[in-house]
């Protein structure tokens, strides 16, 4: 997942507890980050799987045997998987056609990992 470049505009403040600070911290010095920067990706993604896990909510029948009250875990999986070449002469074509399709090109916004995902 990529950070959107879009102007930050909200503010949220949050107590969060001193282990979780320093997990935060320990991830943005790996990564080069601010703590607050780095707060924000992993937020980013805890919204990701809520959205995930309420579209798998409502993809169930609407007669399903798992209701709110249900009691479960949620399972989280993750990990890096680099493009192949397949993938880059497929995202090549892909932007081919895009480009000769007769609409704006480029298009009126940056690229996101949408444009390039395999």
């Amino acid at each position: 997942m990529q950070e959107s470049k879009e102007p930050l505009r909200g503010t949220l403040n949050l107590r969060i507890g001193g282990k979780l600070e320093a997990e935060i911290e320990r991830i943005a010095a790996a990564k080069g980050k601010s703590a607050s920067e780095t707060a924000r990706v992993l937020l980013a993604y805890g919204v990701e799987v809520q959205r995930r896990l309420d579209a798998q909510r409502l993809m169930q029948h609407h007669e399903s045997e798992y209701t709110n009250e249900t009691p479960g875990r949620v399972t989280i999986s993750a990990e890096f998987v680099p493009y192949t070449w397949d993938d880059v002469a497929r995202m090549n074509t892909e932007i081919e056609e895009m480009m000769h399709s007769g609409g704006p090109w480029p298009p009126n916004r940056a690229p996101t990992w949408d444009d390039i995902g395999p």
